[in-house]
């Protein structure tokens, strides 16, 4: 449930009502009745639109149907929602993703030129390079998905319009890679591509707009500036559209109260039987030996590659190899705790099985030798797969 007095059911009850009366029209006829209600309009905030009651618990098919009227509804109410006072450098993260919405407008705005000369074949070239760099976006959508909307999604009434903003993610997604192909067609349907060009126009602008008047605005006021300290820390690895690439940033510090029977961690917490049970489940065979080179724990899978018992626990990993191998596993583990290298992979064919194996020097925070983790893979599926296949199998 919100967490801000922000949010006034009956505000947005009024608003649900009229937005029902004005869809309800014929669309000729919506101007006027906008019209007639600019004085309501004007007093429209993000809070009421995002607690709208065609937000709670809608489905897969009504998060769809949100998410093709959820441009006409902005345009609607954009007279009240650009008279909403909000702090926009309330945060330096704010401050910054306001920035990459500006750039992303930008670099979309400069492409008008090549748009209008679509015929030229030379042009056409030009813009699929054009438009292929808009990859970049990832950045900005993944910031998104992965930091801004988590921290907000507990604050809101309900998580549909962060779905809804996702949805539009993936629609200039393919959009960007649906107009690519066709800008690099060898036959060209001029037709097909204009209209290409304009959805790849509106959803862009679309979602830039539907951030800055809704999403930045509601989000100055729910975070608190610990939340937004925190987004800022992890915003640099994900980098910005059309902007910084990403850089290595370090985990972010996060107090951990110790709870008896729970492991726990900056990335959440599990109790020792499920942690037990993910691990068994992991299609991996993962040991562990000390910054001692003892062997202190590994996973017990159900299709086992190689055979390991409770026996090794507690043992020199030195005495658990074949004597042919031990001086390949030393100098492996002297580079590790040297700091000169932190991985080290090969590859073998097991009775007609790809085997992959990884070992990875583990360090703490400060950089210090903690150990190293030994991972098997039968990799043998994974090379015969081929092509996409995005629907489950069981």
């Amino acid at each position: 449930m919100p967490t801000s007095s922000r949010f006034d059911p009956e505000r947005s009850a009024r608003l649900d009502a009229f937005l029902s009366s004005l869809f309800a029209l014929p669309e000729g006829d919506r101007s006027a009745y906008a019209r007639q209600h600019f004085a309501f309009i004007d007093e429209v905030t993000p809070f009421d639109v995002l607690g709208l009651r065609r937000f709670q618990n809608a489905d897969a098919a009504r998060v769809e149907a949100i998410r093709e009227e959820a441009g006409k509804l902005v345009h609607l109410l954009r007279r009240g929602l650009v008279r909403h006072p909000w702090n926009r450098t309330i945060h330096p993260a704010l401050v910054a993703l306001r920035k990459e919405n500006g750039d992303v407008t930008a670099a979309v705005l400069a492409l008008a030129p090549l748009f209008a000369k679509l015929k030229d074949p030379q042009v056409r070239t030009a813009l699929a390079a054009r438009i292929r760099a808009f990859s970049t976006l990832e950045r900005k959508f993944r910031k998104a998905e992965l930091l801004l909307h988590p921290a907000l999604d507990v604050h809101l009434p309900s998580p549909i319009p962060l779905k809804v903003l996702w949805a539009l993610h993936d629609d200039i997604r393919a959009v960007v890679r649906t107009l690519a192909e066709a800008l690099e067609a060898a036959v060209v349907d001029q037709d097909r591509l204009a209209v290409l060009v304009g959805r790849f126009h509106y959803d862009i602008t679309g979602l830039v707009e539907k951030e800055e008047l809704i999403l930045y605005p509601a989000a100055a006021d729910l975070l608190s500036i610990d939340a937004w300290d925190a987004l800022g820390a992890e915003m640099p690895g994900f980098g910005f559209a059309f902007g910084a690439d990403p850089v290595l940033v370090a985990a972010p510090l996060k107090t951990i109260r110790p709870m008896p029977g729970i492991f726990q961690s900056r990335t959440g917490r599990l109790d020792f039987d499920q942690l037990a049970l993910v691990l068994g489940a992991l299609p991996l065979e993962l040991t562990f030996i000390d910054e001692q080179d003892v062997t202190r724990y590994y996973n017990d899978t159900r299709d086992k590659i190689f055979a390991r018992t409770s026996q090794i626990i507690d043992r020199p990993v030195m005495n658990c190899h074949p004597e042919k191998v031990v001086k390949s596993v030393e100098r492996m583990l002297a580079a590790f705790k040297a700091g000169t290298s932190s991985k080290a992979e090969m590859w073998i064919d097991l009775h007609g099985r790809f085997v992959h194996i990884v070992y990875v020097a583990l360090r703490d925070a400060a950089g210090t030798y903690r150990g190293t983790l030994e991972i098997i893979q039968d990799a043998t599926h994974l090379r015969s797969l081929e092509g996409t296949n995005q629907e489950l199998t069981y």
